[in-house]
C-alpha cells in the first residue's frame, strides 16, 4: 500500500445492540467496523450506500458484520480489503474491486461468490498483490489469469478444497503460495512449475495429497519447502535441482519411506526435517550439503537409519 495510511487512520467502532448505520461523512484512510459480541448475528447491519460519501477509503477491515444494498458507490480507490466472518446478502456485481492491492477473507461467504461469479473473468484485478483465504467452502479456486501483480497467495484451511486452476502458472511474480490444512487438495497443478519467482510452498496439513508434480524442480528461485504432515509417497528427483532450497519440511510425512540419491546436491539446503517419517536410510549423497545447519530425525520409525550417517553429519542431528 502506497504511502504510510496508519498514521491518519480514524476508526469506527459498533458496540451497540441493533441496527447500525455507518455515518457517510468520514474522511478517512482507513475505516474498522467491529462488534464487541464476536457471534454473527443477520440484525447487525450495515449499509453499503453509508460508504458514498467516503472518497479517501483505501482501508477496510470488518468482523461480524451483515453488509445490505448495492455497492455501486463504493470506493473506488480501495486499497486493502479484510473481512472477517461477514455476510453479504447478495452478490455484489457491482463492487467494484480493481484496485485492490490486498484482499484477506476469513470465513465469510463473499469468498466463494467472488470465485464463481463469471463476470470477474472480465473485471481484472490487475493490482493484487495479496490474496487470502481462510475457511472457505469452495472446490476450486480463482482463475488467475487477471491477477499478473499477485505475490503472495493463501489458502487456509479451505476443507472443500479439491484442486488448484491450471491458470496459476501464468503467476509470475508470485513468490509465496500457502496451502495449509487443505485437506481434500489432492494434486498440484502441472503448471506450477512455471512460478520461475517462488520462493515459498507451504502445503502442511494437506493430508489428501499424495504426490508432486515431476518437475518441481524447475522452481529456481524456492527457498522453502514445507510438506509436512501431507501423504507423500515419493519425492521426485527432480527436487535435487532446487539450488537455492534453504529448508525442506518432510515430518510427518508417514507414507514417505525414501529420498532421492542425489539429495546432497543442493548447495543451499540449511535445514532437513524428517521427523516422524517411515525413511528407512539416509543417502549417503546428504553428507556433501556443506550449507546444513540441522538434520532432525525425531520419532523415526527405523532406529538403524542411523547406522549409514558419516561422523561430518553427525554433528548437525537432532533426535
Amino acid at each position: 500500500m502506497e504511502g504510510n495510511i496508519e498514521e491518519s487512520w480514524k476508526y469506527l467502532w459498533l458496540h451497540s445492540q441493533g441496527h447500525e448505520r455507518v455515518p457517510g461523512t468520514i474522511d478517512a484512510e482507513g475505516i474498522r467496523i467491529l462488534r464487541k459480541d464476536k457471534r454473527f448475528n443477520e440484525k447487525y447491519c450495515v449499509s453499503a450506500e453509508c460508504f458514498e460519501n467516503m472518497p479517501n477509503l483505501r482501508y477496510l477491515q470488518a468482523e461480524n458484520v451483515n453488509f445490505q444494498g448495492t455497492f455501486p458507490c463504493f470506493p473506488i480507490d480501495l486499497k486493502w480489503l479484510q473481512l472477517e466472518r461477514c455476510h453479504i446478502d447478495s452478490p455484489p456485481s457491482d463492487f467494484n474491486l480493481e484496485n485492490l492491492v490486498i484482499l484477506d477473507l476469513y470465513k465469510t461467504n463473499m469468498a466463494p461468490i467472488l470465485i464463481n461469479q463469471l463476470y470477474l473473468k472480465f473485471k481484472a484485478f490487475e493490482r493484487l498483490k495479496v490474496l487470502s483465504l481462510c475457511g472457505v467452502e469452495t472446490k476450486i479456486t480463482l482463475d488467475f489469469t487477471n491477477m499478473p501483480s499477485l505475490v503472495k497467495l493463501k489458502f487456509l484451511d479451505c476443507s472443500s478444497l479439491t484442486s488448484i486452476d491450471e491458470s496459476i502458472g501464468k503467476l509470475k511474480n508470485l513468490t509465496h503460495l500457502s496451502t495449509p490444512r487443505c485437506i481434500l487438495l489432492q494434486k498440484l497443478p502441472d503448471s506450477i512449475c512455471q512460478l520461475s519467482s517462488l520462493e515459498i510452498l507451504h502445503l502442511q496439513g494437506c493430508v489428501g495429497l499424495t504426490s508432486l508434480p515431476e518437475r518441481l524442480g524447475e522452481l529456481e528461485s524456492l527457498k522453502k519447502l514445507d510438506l509436512s504432515w501431507t501423504r507423500i509417497e515419493d519425492i521426485p528427483d527432480s527436487i535435487c535441482q532446487l539450488n537455492s532450497l534453504k529448508s525442506l519440511n518432510l515430518s510427518g510425512c508417514l507414507s514417505l519411506c525414501c529420498l532421492p540419491e542425489r539429495l546432497g546436491d543442493m548447495e543451499e539446503l540449511e535445514e532437513l526435517i524428517l521427523d516422524n517419517t517411515r525413511i528407512e536410510i539416509i543417502p549417503d549423497s546428504v553428507g556433501q550439503l556443506k550449507s546444513l545447519r540441522l538434520l532432525s530425525l525425531f520419532y523415526l520409525y527405523f532406529k538403524n537409519i542411523f547406522s549409514n550417517l558419516k561422523s561430518d553429519v553427525g554433528s548437525y542431528i537432532q533426535r
